[in-house]
């Protein structure tokens, strides 16, 4: 059995995931990709296009942030729209901020991509210079996995939280379109571990998807893309220690996908 790749992956370039970078992952050497949307950043989209409430990190952050060696910086548009001119220009942006660094991965905005329309415009994905396209599991929700969903996310049950993902962890990590789990405020620490437990089980891979990682006393601690800063550190130790017994593989998303 293969040994699983698991990929930290957060969304939008929130002011937080900062900390969670140089207080957690970077102490533990847990590789990240942070995907960014440009124009959210540097405010020149406008406040409506704020893909959450949350403030973002600013330019200067956002560099920090690629100066770790062990964090991937990728694409998530400019406006956090999911046109090509949008994907682009958000693209172009980080490439002109990260002058030094390969931006060759994009994580569509909302997840609003289907798999279909993803690789109907690969070869102009290509051109732009990416690897990847990373949706969220919702592409896979078809039926009962649909219902599991929701059950899940109010009973917190495993077992449904487990199979109404079982769409997305199916997925191999060396195709073009990557499939994520987002862990949300409803998801328990105990969902998500025993997630990572069955992947490690199956030698299945499995990217999981955040946005902001916040304390209880901080703003937006009950958001619903919000998830609790000591269970995100609980995760990463057993992260760490799984990656210790050789169980896993901690990545980022461009080394999971690189031939």
């Amino acid at each position: 059995m293969s040994v699983s790749k698991i990929v930290l992956s957060f969304d939008d370039g929130r002011k937080d995931n900062l900390r969670v970078v140089e207080k957690i992952l970077e102490p533990n050497h847990i590789p990240a990709t942070i995907n960014l949307t440009t124009g959210y950043i540097d405010d020149t989209a406008g406040k409506d296009r704020r893909p959450g409430p949350n403030l973002p990190l600013s330019v200067y952050e956002a560099q920090r942030l690629g100066s770790y060696e062990n964090i991937e910086i990728a694409g998530h548009g400019w406006a956090h729209l999911n046109t090509l001119e949008d994907l682009k220009k958000g693209l172009d942006t980080l490439r002109e901020w990260f002058p030094d660094r390969k931006i060759n991965g994009i994580a569509s905005p909302n997840s609003m991509l289907s798999e279909e329309e993803i690789l109907a415009m690969q070869p102009q994905f290509e051109a732009m210079g990416i690897d990847y396209v990373r949706i969220g599991a919702g592409a896979t929700y078809h039926g009962m996995r649909r219902v599991m969903g929701e059950v899940s996310r109010t009973l917190h049950s495993n077992g449904l939280f487990i199979e109404s993902n079982r769409g997305a962890t199916a997925h191999t990590l060396d195709r073009f379109v990557l499939t994520s789990v987002p862990v949300m405020r409803q998801q328990k620490l105990h969902q998500v571990l025993a997630l990572v437990r069955s992947c490690v089980e199956r030698g299945e891979d499995l990217i999981l998807m955040f946005h902001s990682i916040v304390k209880p006393d901080e703003p937006f601690y009950y958001d619903t893309w919000s998830w609790d800063y000591e269970d995100f550190e609980l995760l990463c130790e057993y992260l760490v220690a799984y990656r210790e017994a050789g169980d896993v593989i901690l990545t980022t998303t461009a080394e999971a996908v690189a031939k």
